[in-house]
C-alpha cells in the first residue's frame, strides 16, 4: 500500500486488482504521528524471526526514503509495531 502525503492510498495484493482510496485526514494524522514516533533513521532496516515461518510474509514500510522489512514471526520495536498496525487498519 502506498499513501502520499495528500491522503491519496493505493493498495495492490498478488491476487486482487489494485485499489485506490482516501485516507480520512484524521487518520493520516494518526499515520503521521505514528511514522514520526517510530524514528525511522534509528530502526534495523530488517526485522526476521529466529526461525522462518511457513507461508509468512515480509512487509516493507518506507518513509522519508528509508525500507524497514518485517517478516512474519519478527520481534519488532513497539514504536514500528504502532505503524505496522496503523497501516494494517488502512487496508481495505
Amino acid at each position: 500500500m502506498i499513501v502520499d502525503g495528500g491522503g491519496t492510498a493505493r493498495q495492490t495484493g498478488n491476487r486482487s486488482a489494485t485499489k485506490r482510496f482516501k485516507v480520512s485526514a484524521t487518520q493520516l494524522r494518526a499515520l503521521k504521528r505514528e511514522l514520526t514516533a517510530a524514528r525511522f533513521s534509528s530502526l534495523k532496516r530488517t526485522y526476521r524471526p529466529a526461525y522462518t515461518v511457513a507461508d509468512g510474509i515480509t512487509e516493507v514500510v518506507t518513509y522519508k526514503g528509508r525500507a524497514v522489512s518485517v517478516s512474519t514471526g519478527a520481534k519488532v520495536p513497539k514504536r514500528l509495531d504502532r505503524v505496522l498496525s496503523r497501516l494494517a487498519r488502512l487496508m481495505r
